[in-house]
């Protein structure tokens, strides 16, 4: 079933009138493509059965989280962001006491594990806290079980290698089962919450947002709203890392940030 504009805008009526949450925030092509998905993987005949299915399964919003989740696709993506990262911001973290970095909207994990491994080559696994957070039960579950997938992995040791990793990648993993898990001894300083990107959320101590490649899917509205709650949060000097295609379309100046790398788009919070 195709949808369009007519069909997306039934669908986030019947979404707002049960949910507190307006869908209509994620950009239409992209909850054009995952609603489209979810109604062929559901085998649903009619735009009406998929209406019901809203109004009637008890958990449809947990499996509407789930679907609309970017996934992060690899480990140590895009390199050269997690060098200038380790070199530029993540030693100088030796310095602050209780230091928190924060990964919003965590889907498969990849980030997490990519963020574990470079703390740990770097001695700083057990003095840095990292809180994870999604509104998803279901990633929080894969995630906490250090759950990797196996499609994925010769890949994520190709970008470990360009990364200029300093052991062998195998070693963070052990292998139970046909899974990859990555070894539980990482996640000592992990603390996992349920709660969305656009949940009114305090954090403290707060250094570093790593939050990558999923603005793109939002709305300018909801886009800003996001930008807003991490600059919050953020100590001042403390650092927010986005997509490399993506853009921080309020003024700078509105949210207290400064750029210091266009091209890996990282930015600081400074006092105005």
């Amino acid at each position: 079933m195709k949808l369009g504009v007519t069909e997306i805008r039934k669908i986030n009526f019947a979404l707002k009138s049960r949910f507190e949450f307006d869908y209509s925030e994620y950009s239409f092509y992209y909850s054009k493509r995952q609603f489209e998905a979810y109604i062929q993987k559901c085998n649903f005949r009619t735009l009406d059965d998929f209406l019901n299915h809203i109004q009637g399964f008890e958990h449809f919003e947990e499996t509407l989280k789930e679907q609309l989740l970017a996934p992060e696709n690899e480990m140590f993506r895009d390199p050269s962001m997690w060098e200038y990262l380790k070199e530029n911001i993540l030693l100088k973290l030796k310095n602050e006491l209780n230091p928190t970095i924060w990964l919003p909207e965590i889907s498969t994990g990849e980030e997490l594990y990519t963020l574990l491994i470079i703390l740990d080559e770097i001695r700083l696994l057990k003095q840095v806290n990292i809180l994870v957070s999604s509104g998803s039960h279901y990633h929080l579950k894969r995630i906490k079980a250090g759950l990797v997938r196996n499609r994925t992995f010769e890949n994520n040791e190709a970008n470990y290698k360009r990364f200029n990793g300093i052991s062998d990648f195998g070693s963070y993993f052990d292998f139970i089962d046909n899974k990859v898990l990555l070894q539980k001894r990482l996640f000592e300083k992990v603390s996992f919450t349920s709660s969305a990107i656009f949940d009114s959320i305090q954090v403290n101590s707060l250094k570093l947002v790593i939050f990558r490649n999923k603005m793109i899917y939002y709305t300018s509205n909801l886009q800003n709203r996001v930008l807003r709650n991490i600059s919050n949060n953020l100590l001042p000097g403390g650092h927010l890392v986005i997509g490399a295609k993506e853009n921080i379309g309020m003024n700078l100046v509105e949210l207290n940030l400064d750029e210091v790398n266009k091209f890996e788009k990282v930015y600081r919070k400074v006092n105005r």
